[in-house]
C-alpha cells in the first residue's frame, strides 16, 4: 500500500507539473486524499470533491491539510474587542478565530484559497516554490517573515533545534508545544539534517516540515507575546523518516539515567552537555536522589554559555528539589524564587519565576503575598494580563477586579517582544551565580 501511495504521489507531482494552461484553468482533478508535495501548477488543479463549513481560519486550513497538501500557519490568536449592540455584549475574540462560512466545489486549489483567506482581510497567502510549501500568515508584522541567518543542522533533534539557538531563533521567544490530540511531544524523537541558506522563518520551518518527513505541516500562534509552535504530523510517529526515538518511555528511570550518561560521555559541545547534564539532573530528582540532582544542576549551570540558560535551569530546578508540600522545603523554594526575580533579568525565566512562586505561596495559604505578587507582576508586564489574570481566577477569584483588564488591540501589529528580547527590569551589576544547596 505505501508502494502505491509513494507511485501515486510520483505521479500527481509529473502530471503537475506538466500543465501550461493559467492559474485556475486546470482540468486535472485533485480528490481528497491525494495528497503530496507537489509543484506550483497544483494550485491551477480543479477540486472536484468540494466541502461547504463553517469553521475558523485554522480549521479551513486543516481541510486543505488533510486532504492535499501542507500548509504553513501563522494564526494571530490577539484578542479584538467588538461590542454586540443587540445583546449588549462584549464579546472577545481573535481574528483567526472568527467562524466563517466557505464553499469549494470544483474551485481550484489557488481559488479555494483565495475564498478562505479572503475571509480574514488581516492574512495573505503564498507558494513557496523551493518546498512546495502553502504559507498563510498575517500581512502585517508576521513573525514568520522575520529574516533568519543561514544555519546548518546535523542529526539533531527538533527539540535540540529550538533549545540550542540554531539560527537564532531563540531571539524569537519560540515555544514548542505537541499537537492537539497526542499523548506526549515527539520532538525529542525527530533528528533532522537541515543546510539551511538563510531567509525567513518561514522558509526554515516549510525546510524543516519537509526535513521531518512527507504531508508535515506547521502552526504558529503568537500573541501576548508567546510564539508557540507545532508540527502538524499526519501519520504515525515511527512512520516519519526523521523518527529515530532516544528511547522507549516505558523504559524505568535507572535504565533512562543510564542512557543519558552515554550520550553525555559522547558530547562535545557546550549546549549539548548544557541540555543533557539538565535532563540527568532531573532524572535524578525523579528518582528522589536529591543530592545528586542539585550537584548535577550545578554542572549544567557551568555548562552553560549564557546568564539566560543560568537562570532558565536554576527556575525550573526549583520544585524538582524542594518537595512543597512539606513547609520548610516551600519556604526554601519561595527565598529561592524571590532570589531569581531579584537577579534575572529576562522577561521569559521572570514569567514563569513569578507563575512558579504564586503556584507555591498559594500551596501555603499565602493569599495577600499571592494577590501582591500578581498586582506587581500585571503592573509591569501589562502584555502578560491575560496570562497574570487567569492565574489570579484559578487562585483568588475574588481579587480579580484588583487586576487590569488585557489591553485592547486595534491592528494586527506583533508586539516588539517577538522580534527583541531584552531585559526588562535592572540588569544585574555582576555577573550571575548560582548555588544549590548540596
Amino acid at each position: 500500500m505505501k508502494e502505491i501511495k509513494r507511485h501515486f504521489r510520483i505521479l500527481l507531482a509529473i502530471i503537475a507539473l506538466s500543465f501550461d494552461a493559467p492559474f485556475g484553468t486546470a482540468e486535472a482533478q485533485l480528490q481528497p486524499g491525494q495528497q503530496g508535495r507537489v509543484g506550483p501548477s497544483v494550485l491551477g488543479t480543479i477540486i472536484s470533491s468540494g466541502w461547504s463549513t463553517n469553521n475558523t481560519l485554522l480549521g479551513h486550513i486543516k481541510v486543505i491539510r488533510h486532504t492535499i497538501m501542507p500548509i504553513g500557519l501563522e494564526m494571530d490568536i490577539t484578542t479584538k474587542r467588538e461590542i454586540d449592540v443587540s445583546r449588549k455584549l462584549i464579546k472577545d475574540e481573535s481574528v483567526g478565530d472568527h467562524i466563517v462560512s466557505v464553499t469549494v466545489s470544483n474551485d481550484s486549489l489557488g481559488g479555494a484559497l483565495d475564498k478562505i483567506v479572503g475571509q480574514y482581510p488581516g492574512y495573505t497567502w503564498r507558494f513557496d516554490n523551493s518546498t512546495a510549501c502553502i504559507d498563510v500568515y498575517p500581512k502585517d508584522g508576521a513573525v514568520c517573515a522575520k529574516t533568519l541567518p543561514p544555519y546548518s543542522i546535523q542529526s539533531q533533534s527538533i527539540e535540540g533545534v529550538f533549545t540550542n539557538n540554531a539560527a537564532g531563533l531563540k531571539e524569537l521567544n519560540i515555544s514548542l508545544s505537541p499537537e492537539y490530540g497526542r499523548g506526549r511531544p515527539i520532538y525529542q524523537d525527530l533528528v533532522v539534517n537541515l543546510d539551511f541558506k538563510g531567509g525567513t522563518l518561514m522558509d526554515f520551518l516549510n525546510r524543516l516540515s519537509l526535513a521531518i518527513g512527507d504531508n508535515v505541516s506547521w502552526t504558529l500562534r503568537t500573541g501576548y507575546g508567546q510564539v508557540d509552535l507545532v508540527f502538524n504530523v499526519s501519520t504515525n510517529a515511527e512512520a516519519l523518516r526523521s523518527y529515530k526515538p532516544a528511547w522507549d518511555e516505558r523504559l524505568p528511570a535507572s535504565e533512562k539515567l543510564a542512557k543519558k550518561k552515554e550520550l553525555l560521555s559522547k558530547a562535545t559541545g557546550d549546549s549539548e552537555r548544557m541540555h543533557l547534564l539538565r535532563d540527568i539532573a532531573t532524572l535524578y530528582a525523579q528518582t528522589g536522589d536529591k543530592l545528586m540532582a542539585a550537584k548535577t544542576f550545578d554542572d549544567a549551570i557551568q555548562a552553560a554559555v549564557s546568564d539566560e540558560d543560568r537562570c532558565d535551569i536554576k527556575e525550573g530546578s526549583v520544585q524538582l528539589l524542594h518537595a512543597i508540600n512539606q513547609p520548610a522545603e516551600a519556604e526554601r523554594a519561595i527565598e529561592i524564587y524571590r532570589e531569581i526575580l531579584r537577579s534575572c533579568p529576562y522577561e521569559h525565566t521572570r514569567i514563569k519565576d513569578i507563575l512558579d512562586l504564586a503556584y507555591v505561596l498559594y500551596s501555603v495559604d499565602r493569599e495577600a503575598e499571592v494577590v501582591a505578587v500578581l498586582k506587581d507582576a500585571a503592573a509591569q508586564y501589562p502584555n502578560r494580563t491575560d496570562l497574570i489574570r487567569k492565574t489570579m481566577k484559578a487562585y483568588y477569584p475574588s481579587h480579580l477586579q484588583e487586576l487590569p483588564e488585557p489591553p485592547v488591540t486595534t491592528s494586527n501589529e506583533i508586539p516588539l517582544i517577538f522580534y527583541q528580547r531584552l531585559p526588562t527590569t535592572n540588569p544585574p551589576q555582576k555577573e550571575i551565580h548560582f548555588n544549590f544547596p548540596h
